[in-house]
Order: C-alpha cells, then structure tokens, then sequence
C-alpha cells in the first residue's frame, strides 16, 4: 500500500499538537493564542488518529487471534514499556519507592493512573478489537449497527467508573465509531478519488475555521450531544486531511507515486543559476514539512516518548523559555531527533544481521 504523503503530514500536525498542548495544560499556564491552540486542534486531533487508524484497518486480513497478537505486538507494547520505563525514572530520582514499581505499573494498565497521552493506545487496542469482532462475524450493516449500539454505552457509564473499567474499556468506547467511520471512507471515499479543488479548498477552510465554536472534548470522554460530536468531529477530520492533501500538492508539484520524495527538476533558459536557485528556494519551503512528515511516520515513538519525557523526566522544567508554546516545539524537536537516532540505531543492527545471514548462506 502507498504511503500517502498527507496522511503522514496530518499525522504529525496532530501529533505536534499533542505534544505541545500537554506541555501547555501541565504547565498551568498559557496566553490566549496558547489556549485557542488547544481549542483548535483538541477539537479534533484523537479522531483523526482512530479515523485514519480505521481507514488503513484489513477486516478480513487476519483472524480475531491474529489480530490480538499483532495489535498487542505494535500498540500494547509500547504502551507497556512506556508505562514502566515512567515509574522506573521516578524509582531511580526517588519518588517512589522500589517495591511499589510492579503495583503501580499494573494500575497504570487497569486503571486511569498513568503518563499523560497513554490511555489513547489503550482504546485504540480495545476499539480495533470490537471493530474486528462486530463486522468479522456480523453482516457489514448489523456490524455497523453493533458498534454504534456499542458507543451509546457511553452514555450510560459515567465517567467517574471509568477507573474501575479493566483496560479502559470505557474510553475504548468513544473509539470504535471512528474507526468505523475511516473503514466506511476506504470503501466509499478512497484517497485515490482526491482531487485539487479550489471550491473544496474554500469549504476545508470554513469548516476549520469553525472548530472553535464546535465543542467535541474525545479525551475526557465528554458527549453532551452524542450524535452532533461524531458528525462534528468527523467533518473537521475530513477538512483538515484535505487542506494536508493540498498542502501536499503545493509542497511537492510533481507527480510521482507517493512513496517517491519529490523533486523538482525546472530549468528556465538553461541557466544552472537560476535551477539552482529554484530548487534551493524549494527545499527551503519543503524542510519543515519533510519534519512534520517525519514526526507523521514515527507518531507511535514520539507518543510513547513523549508521555515518558514530559510526564516522568518533566523535560520542559529544563528549558528556562516563558512561551510554553516555544518549550513544546522545542520538547517535540527534541524527541523527533530522539526518534531518528533509535531508528537509525535499528537500522545499523538489522543491516549487520542481515549482513551476517548473507555471510552464512
């Protein structure tokens, strides 16, 4: 499957907004701007995660075991390591005692006592499960009848119980509707079908410029008005996955399959100068967007690393800046080049085994 250029430049705005939006709410603090930032991209950026996560979701690809395995491989996982390596930190400065790290790290699983950010994996193991089961075994319209059937729950549970709910089952029942919404958008309204529209372009633009007034609160499981909270934050999704799709567009002009890096190849009169120049002047437009698209492709790591940096280390109370805004950009660059040397660690290590096996054979 392409790996859509957009999909990975929303992911790391969202991203990006994660990080720095808990930096700016544990902070306690925070100018107007700073605030209506939060507002803005908190309006929508959990269901875009569980939309997308939806979208590139195989149903039938592998059977209910298999899909467990898998899905406790790549996000359980690291939410459990995440979680341990937390209290592990605050074993070794002293905070809590030695004998208390496997009580504490089991709570943090069961219960709603954990680094900030982690309860997302938690109810995206548990809605892929329920997507899994409901449309598996169920015919397609009576899966999508179970699941939303399955989130009016949410309705019913309060949000007090949810730290008696085992793995957060409650939060995991704000997720299956987006997943199922982006499962319901690969069948019908695949990205292949995207175009450049300048129409379309106008309506992406007004209908994000409307997020302030929308209420939508995913993370603290608030629906005051259940169905109008889907359709909201599903219609914000969907505006800004285009304006990253046009972005895309703007960024990178040419048209090449979208696992190629774009490069733009214009000559005027011949001249190496101005080829240069052009092409100078387009990296320079294209580097923090190649950055954002990086965070986009490593999301999962700089989520885990940031729960652990700004939850556990407190890595902010280090950089003597005022503007919380700037503290968490510099934290997000701070974990992004983190990210790149564990992946270029790993990529060292599995050339040289694979290099060894070549060896062998």
């Amino acid at each position: 499957m392409y790996r859509y250029r957009f999909v990975d430049i929303a992911r790391g705005i969202g991203m990006l907004s994660v990080v720095i939006g808990h930096h700016i709410i544990l902070s306690n603090s925070g100018t107007p701007f700073e605030k209506s930032f939060c507002d803005f991209f908190w309006s929508f950026h959990m269901p875009l995660f569980f939309i997308l996560s939806g979208y590139f979701f195989n149903i039938q690809k592998y059977s209910i075991k298999q899909q467990v395995i898998k899905d406790a491989k790549h996000i359980l996982l690291p939410c459990v390591v995440t979680i341990f390596a937390s209290y592990f930190y605050d074993i070794i400065i002293g905070n809590v005692p030695a004998a208390k790290l496997i009580t504490r790290s089991v709570a943090a699983i069961f219960l709603l006592v954990q680094p900030i950010g982690v309860w997302f994996l938690l109810s995206l193991f548990w809605g892929r499960l329920f997507c899994k089961v409901a449309l598996k075994y169920n015919k397609y319209q009576m899966g999508i009848i179970t699941l939303l059937l399955l989130n009016v729950l949410v309705l019913i549970i309060p949000f007090d119980m949810v730290k008696f709910t085992p793995f957060m089952i409650n939060r995991a029942l704000t997720c299956p509707v987006f997943i199922l919404i982006g499962i319901l958008c690969r069948r019908y309204f695949p990205f292949e079908r995207l175009q450049a529209n300048l129409l379309y372009t106008v309506i992406a633009i007004l209908i994000m410029a409307s997020a302030p007034l929308l209420y939508f609160d995913m993370s603290m499981c608030a629906y005051p008005l259940f169905t109008m909270n889907i359709v909201t934050a599903t219609a914000l999704t969907a505006g800004f996955l285009y304006l990253c799709y046009i972005l895309e567009k703007v960024t990178y002009p040419t048209s090449e399959n979208a696992t190629e890096v774009a490069t733009v190849k214009v000559r005027i009169g011949g001249g190496n100068i101005i080829y240069l120049l052009k092409k100078g002047i387009n990296i320079i437009l294209r580097l923090p967007v190649d950055y954002i698209r990086y965070i986009g492709r490593h999301s999962l790591a700089v989520l885990c690393y940031h729960a652990f940096l700004i939850s556990a280390v407190r890595l902010q109370d280090y950089i003597p800046i005022e503007s919380t805004f700037t503290v968490g950009l510099i934290v997000s660059i701070i974990i992004s080049i983190i990210v790149y040397l564990q992946t270029s660690i790993r990529k060292i290590i599995l050339d040289e085994n694979e290099r060894k096996r070549a060896n062998r054979s």
